[in-house]
């Protein structure tokens, strides 16, 4: 078990209530964070992650001290309708006109 991992309630730019996981040292891998959530921090839920993969997230264009660890906002999504990071409305889980599962 990893016991540099921890985890707060915290709000993210917007304001919505995230679970932030943070490292100390190195980077969280999904299996790691998978594990933390489920045997030590023992919340189970549902999460979504923003992964911001735009032009923006790049370099921002001078040298800065790389942090040492890590750090991801979870969003516990609840399956209602309403997304929890844009509050748009998200795409039903089975089709409208058969029933099966999307």
């Amino acid at each position: 078990m990893s016991r540099l991992l921890k985890h707060h309630w915290t709000e993210d730019y917007r304001g919505n209530l995230a679970l932030c996981i943070e490292k100390s040292r190195g980077k969280i891998s999904l299996a790691e964070l998978e594990e933390y959530l489920r045997y030590e921090a023992r919340i189970h839920s549902h999460f979504m992650i923003m992964i911001n993969a735009s032009e923006s997230a790049g370099d921002i264009g001078w040298p800065m001290e790389e942090p040492k660890g890590d750090r991801i906002l979870l969003y516990e999504y609840s399956g209602d309708d309403i997304c929890p990071l844009c509050a748009s409305i998200m795409p039903p889980e089975y089709c409208p006109h058969c029933g099966e599962k999307l």
